[in-house]
């Protein structure tokens, strides 16, 4: 199985104990982390961290041996910057954001699977 790329939905639906969603994204991590490395980006990691007052609070709910982090490329921001400029004004809308161009552009540069909501 590819590795997987943990969108910040997933981490904060387990950290905030979410009514609706606790349940489908532990048993997605669980399910994943018995099968393959799991793995957060940049953009995740300071998604997930506005709510955290400090780094060890961070860091305690995001262990280093159960998500791995990794750099965004070079060649994943440029692909991210392209995609951006590639959406017509007319089909923009506020769904979607950089930085979800920049997630998706990661994993395929990487040949990751993706766990969010979508999938």
């Amino acid at each position: 199985m590819k590795e997987i790329l943990v969108d910040s939905n997933i981490i904060l639906n387990v950290v905030t104990e979410d009514a609706n969603w606790f349940d489908w994204s532990a048993e997605k991590l669980i399910k994943y982390a018995e099968q393959t490395q799991l793995n957060i980006n940049p953009i995740i990691y300071a998604e997930v961290s506005i709510g955290f007052h400090n780094i060890e609070e961070l860091e305690a709910i995001l262990p280093l041996n159960f998500f791995s982090p990794f750099r965004l490329t070079l060649g994943s921001r440029i692909s991210g910057g392209k995609m951006l400029c590639a959406i017509s004004p007319k089909r923009w809308n506020k769904t979607i954001a950089f930085t979800s161009l920049l997630y998706w552009r990661s994993c395929g540069d990487r040949g990751y699977d993706a766990v969010n909501k979508r999938c």
